[in-house]
């Protein structure tokens, strides 16, 4: 390592640093006010004051006397109860089931503690994971989500037909690869395409990269830091929500994250195995998902440029990787087009879409019409507790990074400090641009991949900040605050817009409930065999559903303020479920000659109602 660098970690400069960044972004905040904004900069600076009064050489390891055996038969205990609690509420979520499974990782944070081997703990860990995502995608009468509705009804139309022509018209004809799992696990597992999607990724989305980044952090740290950066992961809300509505980005996941652990340990070890696992994990990526493609291409050159700029020579083998990877990305954007039929590239159609974000960054400051109840989409359509546990985990990730300069070997900050300097780049791409209102590659999709790598340095910091405990204190204090600050961040993950995406426990107009149950979806069905020559209208995910899931027309209630009229035409079939009264529910206002989504209760339509089941009307425009 750079003789000069080495000296400046050694000092307090980095964290001097991060504690300006926090300061600046809490001054951000006060001119750009959502929630983000207010959570992650407080976050950011908390971090580096714990880290200066965090211990020099931190305790890697909480140890209690509890037999490994009570502790697996409190969680299987824990675990039938949450079962027939499941069962009994007839399939979704009720109170006593969400404190069901916050006891249950509260069981598994025990079994990391106790004399449990690692190989026990990670099953623990996989077992209550899997059951907490079960409970959520069972909680709805049909697949949950809106991407994901059509992904896995062209999977079915591919199982059922035998070619790849249903793809034809989208970017999936050339990156086919999660439907065709799909399709081809589907005739193998003789299981509907609902529940072969999830057993195939939405369960390998909790198995393999929760093992693969406990992997990489015991490589440098204990065992029960490389359990925890596991389990941290395995909580986050974004990992939850894409395992519970499994599609290309969920497969795109996994092996972003075999992609990134093979580049590591071909970076330590130059062995011919790690260097084929990452070729493998790269042409799946290329026949996965586009968009998981460039973050991890992003990924893998921030660290090799940044291993490059902190080592005294060059690697050259893993020279060749980055420019392969560097390569293939830029010849899949030039081969993939929006459909088999369509002119463009998929780079060129990037360029253009990038183009015109910049030329309308600014729009979003535009003034909405004064319209009761309603409020414009996005991240300001959620309250603060909605992005606590993001403001947590990056605020540990932090004070994880830190602690890792001073605390660790040479050689593992060969590996900490371009690993950090990748998790900075996808911050960047993933809020760099909403703040100045350019929203492009879809920003909130980062976030998993995020999560990968800020669960290994939370892992560390979780453990640094108990380490400001004074010593004279019992181990059982230690082990109780060790306990509580996790689970508080199991809690604002689990409970928020995307970790509770069947029915957010935490309420904000943003905050949808994507469970459907029977009676809407039976509203739905009605409308599509009644509709004639009607057009369905319907609120935004009700729309989705038709279209996506039951591949017909629909159209998103859109509210003309100038007007006062709810889609101001005739011949109009509408559905108006119970939901569409609450203040999450979404539709669209057009106002000066643009379309906003926006969250609010929409009035019960004029006309003649023609089908009522109690959640769900549908009436008939006059």
């Amino acid at each position: 390592m750079n003789v000069s660098l080495e000296k400046v970690i050694q000092t307090q400069l980095p964290a001097i640093g991060i504690f300006s960044i926090g300061l600046v972004g809490m001054i951000i905040s006060t001119k750009i006010t959502n929630p983000y904004t207010i959570v992650l900069s407080p976050a950011i600076t908390l971090a580096a004051v714990v880290y200066f009064i965090s211990s020099d050489r931190p305790e890697l390891s909480i140890s209690i006397r509890i037999p490994v055996r009570l502790v697996i038969t409190c969680l299987f205990l824990l675990i039938a109860v949450s079962i027939v609690l499941f069962q009994d509420a007839g399939y979704t979520r009720t109170t006593a089931i969400h404190g069901s499974i916050i006891a249950l990782y509260g069981v598994v944070l025990l079994l990391f503690l106790s004399d449990s081997s690692d190989i026990i703990s990670l099953g623990g860990l996989c077992i209550v994971g899997i059951l907490h995502r079960v409970q959520i995608y069972y909680s709805s009468a049909i697949q949950i989500g809106i991407d994901s509705l059509y992904h896995n009804r062209v999977a079915g139309e591919i199982a059922s037909a035998g070619t790849l022509a249903p793809l034809a018209p989208s970017q999936y004809w050339f990156a086919p690869f999660y439907h065709i799992l799909t399709a081809t696990g589907s005739h193998i597992l003789n299981l509907p395409i609902r529940a072969t999607a999830f057993v195939i990724s939405g369960v390998a989305l909790v198995l393999v990269p929760t093992v693969l980044v406990y992997s990489i952090t015991v490589r440098y740290w204990s065992s029960q830091v490389g359990l925890l950066a596991g389990f941290l992961y395995s909580i986050s809300d974004y990992t939850i929500s894409w395992s519970v509505m499994p599609v290309s980005t969920t497969l795109g996941t996994i092996f972003f994250t075999m992609t990134i652990y093979s580049f590591l340990q071909f970076t330590q070890t130059n062995s011919d195995r790690f260097l084929m696992l990452v070729i493998s994990s790269v042409i799946a990526l290329m026949f996965s998902h586009q968009i998981s493609f460039f973050i991890t291409f992003v990924t893998i050159f921030v660290f090799y440029i940044s291993y490059l700029a902190i080592t005294d020579y060059s690697p050259i083998r893993t020279s060749y990787v980055t420019l392969i990877v560097g390569c293939l990305i830029i010849l899949d954007w030039l081969v993939t087009r929006f459909g088999i039929n369509s002119d463009l590239s998929f780079l060129q159609t990037l360029v253009i879409r990038f183009v015109a974000n910049i030329q309308n960054a600014g729009s979003r400051s535009a003034v909405l019409p004064d319209f009761e109840n309603a409020v414009l989409g996005g991240s300001n359509a959620l309250t603060i507790e909605h992005t606590i546990g993001v403001g947590l985990l990056t605020g540990l990730g932090i004070l994880g990074g830190l602690t890792w300069l001073r605390a660790n070997t040479r050689r593992s900050l060969m590996i900490a400090i371009p690993l950090g300097m990748a998790l900075g780049t996808l911050f960047a791409f993933s809020f760099g641009g909403p703040i100045v209102g350019l929203n492009f590659l879809i920003p909130r999709r980062w976030f998993i991949f995020i999560y990968i790598i800020l669960s290994i340095f939370a892992a560390v910091g979780v453990y640094a900040a108990i380490s400001t405990v004074p010593r004279v204190f019992p181990e059982y204090i230690k082990t109780g605050l060790f306990i509580i600050g996790v689970l508080t961040v199991v809690v604002f993950m689990s409970f928020n817009f995307m970790g509770a995406l069947d029915d957010p426990v935490f309420d904000a107009p943003g905050a949808e409930r994507y469970a459907m149950t029977s009676a809407e979806n039976h509203a739905y069905t009605s409308a599509i065999e009644y509709q004639g020559d009607r057009t369905i209208v319907g609120d935004n995910l009700a729309v989705r559903i038709i279209d996506r899931h039951y591949d017909d027309k629909a159209e998103i209630y859109t509210y003309y303020p100038d007007g006062g009229e709810l889609n101001p035409n005739i011949d109009r079939i509408y559905i108006h479920r119970s939901y569409v009264t609450t203040d999450s529910n979404a539709y669209y206002m057009r106002y000066d000659s643009r379309t906003f989504g926006v969250h609010g209760p929409l009035p019960k339509p004029a006309g003649d109602v023609v089908y009522n089941n109690d959640e769900a009307k549908l009436i008939t425009s006059n």
